[in-house]
This record gives structure tokens, C-alpha cells and sequence, in this order.
């Protein structure tokens, strides 16, 4: 091949490469947006919610009940739903991802899901992280679960057989698939209208809420 040749192929694969970054990064979705193939993976119909699906606003936290990161970013959370719950256009919706290395946080999720299906989801949700330490070091912590279920007074055995046969497992199940599919690794992460907050304080996150509330 002649040495004009050899330039002029090289040439050629030198541009190819460049238009194969300038695509990758054009097609790539932006710095913690979520990609439009993968939303509905960000909320279920019987995911744990404030409001409705048709909310103007949804805020989704992927957590999950043994993180200490989570039960400190709780009373933000709690502060954001006291203040934007009654907003029939805002929804806050809790999705289960319970890290492989914590061992209770499964079973945690159950006792949550299962105090859902008596309509006191978010009674459990909050005993669960207010109580983190003492259920989380406990050889069982069925029998503390037992004793939150017994103080916001749900059907103890509708409760425990709920567990007993883990009525729930799959949803949770599906709720970690749902946060694989969209490449999340860790917890809390949270989600207004499809795109991750990077700053998790109630100033950023309440400024955020109002930005999209106007929009």
C-alpha cells in the first residue's frame, strides 16, 4: 500500500472514531437524568405513595431500612411530606432497595409492606427508622417488628402471617430489579420527576420542589 493510501486510511478510521464519541455523548442521557426507556421502572402502581400517579410532581427515594444514610436523611423527607402532602399535584413515593449486606433490611420491608396493606404504611416506614439501631442489632428483630406492628394497632395476625409467608417478597424483589435496570448503587438515592438530586438538604431539595411545582 502505498504511503498517500495508508494516510488516507487512517484518515478515514481516525474520523469514524470521532463521530462514535460525538454520538456516544449526544445519544447519552444527561448528568443524572433518567433515561425515557426506564420510567417506568421508577414508579409502580402499588409502589408506597403520598398522593397519585397523575402528581404534577413525584419525588421517588430509593432506600432502603438498614442504611444509617437513609434514617439520617429521614426528617428531611418527613419535613418535605408534612409540608407538600396535602398538594394533590405532589407525590412522594418510597421504593424498596434493600442492600445484599444488610441482613434485616428484607425483612424490614416486609413488616412496611405489610403494615400497607392495613393502611399504615408510613406509621411502620417511620418506626422502622426511628427504631433502626435496636431492630438492626437484634438477634431477632421479628419480635420488635411484632411490638411496632402491636403499637400502631394493626391485625397482629394478619401481620404475622403476612411475614410468615412473605406475602411481600416479590414486590420488593421487583423493586430492586426496577432500581438495577436504572444502574442505581446505592442508598438513599432520590429522584423529582426523573431526574437524581445531588443535593439532599431540605433547602435544595424544598427549592427544587417549588421550581417544578411553578413550571
Amino acid at each position: 500500500m502505498k504511503l498517500t493510501d495508508q494516510l488516507i486510511a487512517l484518515a478515514g478510521i481516525f474520523v469514524v472514531v470521532i463521530l462514535g464519541f460525538v454520538l456516544f455523548f449526544w445519544l447519552s442521557p444527561e448528568p443524572g437524568a433518567v433515561q425515557t426507556t426506564a420510567q417506568e421502572q421508577m414508579v409502580r402502581p402499588d409502589s408506597a405513595m403520598t398522593g397519585t400517579t397523575t402528581a404534577k410532581v413525584t419525588m421517588v427515594e430509593w432506600g432502603d431500612f438498614e442504611c444509617p444514610a437513609c434514617a439520617a436523611i429521614e426528617p428531611v423527607l418527613k419535613q418535605i411530606i408534612a409540608t407538600y402532602g396535602g398538594n394533590p399535584e405532589f407525590n412522594f413515593v418510597f421504593r424498596n432497595f434493600p442492600l445484599p449486606q444488610h441482613k434485616h433490611s428484607r425483612s424490614a420491608a416486609e413488616a412496611a409492606e405489610a403494615a400497607g396493606a392495613e393502611g399504615r404504611y408510613w406509621d411502620m416506614h417511620t418506626l422502622l427508622y426511628e427504631n433502626q439501631k435496636e431492630w438492626v442489632n437484634s438477634e431477632n428483630p421479628r419480635v420488635l417488628f411484632d411490638s411496632y406492628a402491636k403499637s400502631i394497632g394493626l391485625d397482629l395476625t394478619a401481620f404475622g402471617a403476612a411475614l410468615d409467608t412473605h406475602a411481600y417478597a416479590s414486590r420488593i424483589t421487583r423493586d430492586f430489579q426496577d432500581a438495577s435496570t436504572l444502574r442505581l448503587n446505592r442508598t438513599p438515592t432520590i429522584f423529582l420527576n426523573g431526574v437524581e438530586q445531588k443535593n439532599l438538604t431540605l433547602s435544595a431539595l424544598t427549592k427544587a420542589i417549588d421550581a417544578a411545582l411553578k413550571q
